[in-house]
């Protein structure tokens, strides 16, 4: 856990989660990782709420019944009209090579809007593995937030689970990944965006900026989690680990770009040196709830990986 603040404000930022409702929220990154499932939650909460999609995305079902606005992170314009009469923000921005130069254009933004706080998924990486690619232009957008001087709320998680479904799925019940036998922390997407719910839609008289990270409760190597797959759903998956040149080779077949295939090196070379095995209870801090463990994960997507 970060004590940006002391113990005693921590507490009294939690008990000022359960004050009253906040006033409109807009959602950056809705159709995300986690801005789909916060989205559907602040629904669920009944919140005063619009999402912020790119103009060329397609509205899964359940969410054309939202207020849309179009944003493009790299149109200042656009970004300014979407934070109109807004007064709590949700930010998520993909990693790429513009992502500071995205941020920069977000928190010009921000400057000349009715915006009052902020709540900015960030990642881990930037605690425990500061000299990566990614972590790095991370902590350049924690910091163009910072010299703003609004309250706001930065959310470090690790790795989700959900990367196994996106990123990495089994193929013919085989894992390879470059990781030998390194152990990682994952969370659930669901509960980042519970965090992140549980902030937006209540009151608060915060002060500076919190910072958060947010982890499940295990941690596992891949041959542990060929074993939970193998385990739930009742055949063999096998983990067969392989170097990251050969990797690189694969995500060169794949055409990934070059700054992606760089970035994944880096990170899966910190994940075989165990840097992301570590274990916060920010999660629980925050919504008052146990994180979901790897297994839930794997039952509820079963359908997915049979």
């Amino acid at each position: 856990m970060v004590k940006t603040l002391s113990l005693i404000y921590r507490d009294q930022f939690r008990k000022l989660l359960d004050t009253a409702m906040f006033n409109k929220i807009l959602v950056l990154g809705a159709t995300g990782n986690v801005g789909y499932p916060l989205a559907q939650m602040l629904k669920n909460r009944n919140a005063d709420f619009c999402i912020g999609i790119k103009p060329e995305s397609e509205l899964p079902e359940s969410m054309k019944d939202i207020e849309s606005v179009h944003v493009d992170y790299d149109d200042i314009s656009t970004v300014q009209a979407a934070l109109t009469n807004v007064e709590n923000l949700f930010i998520l921005i993909p990693d790429s090579p513009l992502m500071v130069d995205q941020m920069a254009n977000i928190n010009t933004a921000i400057l000349d809007s009715s915006v009052a706080r902020y709540v900015y998924i960030s990642g881990a990486g930037v605690k425990i593995a500061p000299d990566t690619w990614l972590s790095q232009n991370l902590l350049r957008c924690e910091e163009l937030l910072r010299s703003n001087d609004l309250p706001g709320t930065i959310l470090r998680p690790t790795f989700f689970m959900q990367n196994f479904l996106n990123h990495y799925p089994p193929s013919d019940n085989q894992m390879h990944l470059p990781v030998g036998n390194g152990i990682v922390n994952y969370i659930d997407v669901n509960d980042v965006a519970s965090a992140a719910c549980e902030i937006l839609i209540k009151d608060s008289i915060q002060k500076g900026v919190e910072v958060f990270h947010l982890t499940g409760k295990e941690s596992f190597d891949m041959y542990e989690i060929a074993m939970l797959f193998s385990k739930k759903l009742k055949k063999h998956y096998e983990y067969i680990p392989i170097s990251l040149e050969e990797s690189k080779q694969v995500m060169t077949r794949n055409n990934l770009p070059d700054w992606l295939i760089n970035m994944l090196q880096q990170i899966y070379k910190k994940v075989s040196e165990n840097l992301y095995a570590f274990y916060s209870q920010d999660l629980q801090f925050l919504t008052g709830k146990e994180p979901r463990n790897f297994s839930m994960f794997i039952e509820k997507n079963r359908f997915s990986f049979e």
